[in-house]
């Protein structure tokens, strides 16, 4: 009898290590979201505008492919003044140089700029600066 029952917990125990296992990732790297760095403008940073656009430099790295990307900039009444999309970026390290060009700048404005990136797992991560423009 106590052999029945050590064989069933055996075999129990085996499915649920094998379950286990067949759960893991075989990728390590799919729990990491990438990283952001904001190249220009940079937080608190007050730029002025240059043939009427302000360039927007901003990068994601990670160990597994960055997919996706969302951007937009909004004003200090949180208007959406500019939204970029970019989907299947399929790289490790992707570096976006998009002009913004804002309209009606008659003083220093403040200006929020939020990115958010993606990887091929769904792992995600954003970041908002503020950031002010000048004439």
């Amino acid at each position: 009898m106590k052999k029945k029952y050590f064989m069933r917990s055996l075999l129990y125990a085996g499915l649920f290590m094998a379950a286990a296992f067949l759960a893991c990732s075989k990728n390590e790297e799919d729990i990491a979201a990438p990283s952001i760095t904001f190249i220009h403008p940079v937080e608190n940073d007050t730029v002025q505008l240059k043939n009427g656009f302000i360039s927007i430099v901003v990068m994601a790295q990670n160990h597994v492919n960055v997919s996706d990307m969302e951007m937009n900039v909004k004003d200090k009444s949180g208007t959406v003044l500019y939204s970029y999309d970019q989907d299947n970026i399929e790289k490790t390290a992707y570096t976006c140089d998009e002009k913004f060009y804002p309209s009606g700048i008659t003083k220093v404005t403040e200006m929020k700029l939020s990115v958010k990136f993606s990887t091929e797992f769904k792992n995600w991560t954003s970041k908002t600066i503020t950031f002010y423009v000048k004439p």
